[in-house]
């Protein structure tokens, strides 16, 4: 069982991992065309662009933006001095489960589930706002605090009907969520249980009680048997506790070493 994965390249091509990266910020390096006047904003109000962001350059939804600014905290990890290097290396090898192959390791430290692990649990997201967040706009920093507070989760996939939004059973809280930016693999069936850091894609402001809010999942996801729910439910509030995202790397690598239920 493996973590679930959702450029154009000249003679050398890039690390699989920096493609990506590419592929996700390539459509923010441009400014998009402007509405025509009496069009909806590019801001998403639903108000008429002359009357809304007439004299701003077009930018992004916000809820567009998530991969974008989930890889700026990516990227963040790798500028943290020896620090943020240890935490890493201590995740991929608990995600490794067995040093001694070098496939593995290597395997371990490209998956994202293992700098989603030292961003979430092992704190390193929060040292992102508190370094980066005064020069990013401010409905990105304001959404990665909402991020602060919300825990990685097993989730019950419960609608996956194609063309329509996933909606996911948060296990610890019943709550459901819609997933307004995630793909699933055709293979995704009602009834079946991941791991995921499910986090919401828009703010919600004072007043706006009617607001949908829709969500997506960030870094790394895996499915989870049936039957091992509670017991990853246990290792990821341990593991919160803790600061550590080591025992849910070791957790999975166990979990994929054997065909027993931990």
């Amino acid at each position: 069982m493996r973590s679930l994965r959702y450029g154009s390249g000249r003679a050398s091509h890039p690390h699989p991992e920096t493609a990506r990266n590419i592929a996700t910020i390539e459509p923010f390096a441009h400014p998009r065309a402007k509405p025509g006047r009496n069009e909806p904003c590019w801001c998403g109000s639903g108000i008429k662009f002359k009357k809304c962001h007439r004299d701003m350059a077009p930018v992004a939804p916000l809820a567009e933006r998530v991969p974008w600014l989930w890889r700026k905290a990516f990227g963040f990890v790798a500028t943290t001095g020896i620090t943020g290097r240890k935490h890493v290396v201590e995740v991929a090898v608990a995600r490794a489960g067995d040093t001694d192959d070098p496939k593995a390791i290597d395997a371990a430290f490209a998956d994202p589930l293992t700098i989603d692990l030292v961003l979430t649990e092992g704190g390193a997201l929060a040292d992102f706002l508190d370094a980066v967040g005064e020069v990013l706009p401010a409905d990105e920093r304001q959404l990665v605090a909402t991020w602060l507070d919300v825990h990685r989760s097993v989730h019950e996939l419960i609608e996956t009907d194609p063309g329509a939004p996933v909606v996911v059973r948060d296990l610890r809280t019943g709550d459901l969520l819609t997933l307004t930016g995630t793909a699933f693999p055709q293979a995704a069936r009602p009834g079946q249980l991941i791991c995921a850091h499910v986090v919401p894609d828009v703010l919600r402001h004072e007043g706006d009680t009617g607001q949908e809010v829709g969500h997506q999942i960030v870094g790394g996801v895996f499915e989870v048997p049936d039957g091992a729910q509670q017991s990853l439910l246990e290792v990821l509030d341990s593991a919160r506790t803790q600061r550590r995202g080591s025992p849910i790397a070791a957790w999975l690598a166990k979990l994929e070493r054997s065909p027993n239920v931990p």
